[in-house]
């Protein structure tokens, strides 16, 4: 068995773990969610739900989608469309829904079994929170976000 030294040692230890670490700021900083800059043009503000909300991910790419439809004062529906790209194989997941939901205190909630999404209805802008588990829509493949109501 031939030795390494322990200057070698250290320095291999220190690389694994710089590599380690920075895919993983990495990851966190292209699949940070932001809502700046998007290349939609946003229209005034409006109290009808109707129309398509986009959300921003990685390198400002639009990786999600909600359209709605209102159907009367409180019941929408909802179809939504999300992707989860891999920055580093170029790979991707994709999960999407669509379902009619009741709408009370500008919030409705998509369920079917373990997939669970909550929507805040704002001005021009939906906030999802998904609830969902692992593997629900595809792997990684999250609803959670804002999404900025388009012209």
């Amino acid at each position: 068995m031939q030795k390494i030294s322990t200057l070698t040692g250290i320095i291999i230890i220190v690389a694994v773990a710089v590599v380690a670490f920075g895919s993983v700021f990495a990851y966190q900083y292209f699949t940070k969610i932001k809502t700046a800059n998007l290349p939609v043009q946003i229209q005034q503000a409006s109290t009808d739900l109707s129309g398509k909300y986009y959300r921003k991910g990685a390198n400002n790419i639009v990786n999600g989608e909600i359209n709605v439809s209102a159907l009367n004062q409180n019941k929408i529906e909802l179809a939504g469309n999300a992707t989860w790209e891999n920055v580093v194989t170029g790979g991707a997941n994709e999960g999407s829904f669509k379902n009619i939901l009741s709408v009370a205190n500008n919030r409705a909630q998509y369920k079917d079994g373990n997939c669970i999404v909550n929507f805040k209805f704002e001005i021009n802008r939906i906030i999802a929170d998904d609830k969902s588990e692992l593997g629900c829509w595809g792997m990684n493949v999250s609803f959670s976000g804002d999404y900025i109501k388009a012209k």
